[in-house]
């Protein structure tokens, strides 16, 4: 007798193909789907606010 294959056998094909695919656009383009930003100079780079220390606690830098 000759084993019948499940019904869903071609859509696991079709879905591994599919992500198959997908796996190798985003390696060839070297993972910089999405417009990543190329930085290219400070310019480019989010300001960094340092907190600010109460005026009136002694910072003595022990514990």
């Amino acid at each position: 007798m000759a084993e019948q294959q499940p019904a869903n056998s071609h859509l696991a094909a079709i879905l591994g193909g599919i992500v198959a695919v997908a796996l190798l656009v985003f390696l060839t383009t070297g993972g910089d789907l999405g417009g990543v930003k190329k930085v290219e100079s400070d310019a480019d780079l989010p300001k960094i606010v340092s907190p600010t220390t109460p005026k009136d606690a002694d910072n003595t830098g022990t514990r």
